[in-house]
């Protein structure tokens, strides 16, 4: 049994193409410390921004993210005083199948979106954010800065 097991709440805070800021990280942060939930924090190489590369630069482009985004969860724990784990993870895909598919796998209770969205992909927040309620059967929520 893992450590998210014993947790009755798994929070998914999902990041794509310029979504997440630090303070909407932080918030989600909060959120799963004041609830005692395991939070894992999804980077998302999505199609619409990163279709047109070739997959040994995309590899680059995950590994340089990784470091950036794990950089980014400690400033964001620092800011808020919490020490608790944030697990990354860094995905490619279309993001609503890819939210979907972790957030299944994860047993996610909620999904935390970080604001601002980009505007650039074929579903407005809200339609992706319903897909997503509707598909994983977990609360959705946005988290804006």
């Amino acid at each position: 049994m893992t450590a998210a097991d014993d947790q009755t709440d798994n929070y998914l805070y999902v990041s794509w193409g310029g979504s997440g800021r630090t303070s909407c990280l932080r918030q989600a942060i909060e959120r799963a410390e004041a609830n005692d939930a395991s939070l894992r924090y999804l980077a998302i190489l999505d199609d619409a921004t990163f279709s047109g590369i070739d997959a040994s630069l995309r590899a680059v482009v995950a590994d340089e993210l990784t470091w950036l985004l794990e950089t980014q969860i400690d400033l964001a724990r620092r800011q808020t005083g919490i020490d608790r784990r944030v697990r990354l993870q860094v995905e490619s895909g279309e993001v609503g199948s890819v939210s979907a598919a972790v957030a299944k796998a994860t047993d996610a209770t909620l999904i935390l979106v970080g604001a601002p969205v980009p505007v650039s992909h074929s579903q407005t927040v809200v339609e992706l954010m319903a897909a997503l309620a509707a598909t994983t059967g977990s609360v959705v929520e946005l988290i804006e800065p």
